[in-house]
């Protein structure tokens, strides 16, 4: 809205938008509600705590004449205003369309989604994996092999070691 002697406001849209979650809704929500052109309470602007989170208002109210009462405001960005709210009358020139996605910015200082530090993890784990698994097989092989000498070890007085019922005899 512009005044008189060129001042205006922005209103950011997100001053308006909350976060809904639930169990299955994750949404972003406008809190702007469609006002009837041919209902007389349509012909003002209801700003709300939303609005008021951004900016605050001094109003002023003169009730020294009963039948004039009278009502003045002034609005002043909020000092911890979180969207860039602004009241003035600096031209700004005209930005990218929000309602088309651009893409972001590449920062080569920032790492984000750099998949080669994951890959390199991924290969040395499959590597420690196929190790470990040699490892055991290489284990278990021997240890078979030790157990299959032992059982056919004969001593020196040519009695094998195999428990009785397997034992055979030579004549």
């Amino acid at each position: 809205m512009t005044g008189a002697d060129g001042m205006y406001m922005r209103v950011p849209l997100a001053a308006f938008a909350l976060n809904q979650t639930g169990t299955y809704v994750h949404e972003c929500r406008i809190e702007i509600t469609y006002l009837d052109v041919l209902a007389s309470q349509s012909q003002g602007v209801l700003l709300g705590g939303m609005f008021f989170q951004e900016y605050f208002g001094v109003f002023v109210n003169n009730y020294t004449d009963v039948t004039e009462v009278t009502q003045s405001a002034r609005l002043h960005v909020g000092q911890n205003s979180l969207y860039g709210s602004y009241i003035g009358n600096v031209e700004y020139s005209q930005g990218p369309n929000p309602f088309i996605p651009q893409p972001d910015p590449v920062n080569p200082d920032d790492p984000g989604d750099d998949t080669g530090v994951s890959a390199v993890w991924i290969v040395v784990l499959v590597v420690l994996c196929v190790g470990l698994m040699a490892l055991l097989g290489f284990s278990i092989y021997k240890w078979s092999k030790a157990k299959d000498a032992q059982t056919r070890n004969i001593n020196s007085s040519g009695v094998s070691n195999l428990p009785a019922e397997e034992t055979i005899a030579f004549v």
